[in-house]
């Protein structure tokens, strides 16, 4: 049986470019090289 596998990766905001890790409640939009 042939399998599929899909990698995701998230993509960035700023305030990961700035090591500050988001959760819950804590939503930025991506910025332009998370959009790539």
């Amino acid at each position: 049986m042939l399998k599929t596998l899909y990698i995701v990766r998230h993509g960035q905001t700023d305030l990961n470019k700035q090591g500050i890790v988001q959760g819950r409640g804590m939503n930025t939009d991506l910025n332009d090289e998370g959009r790539k």
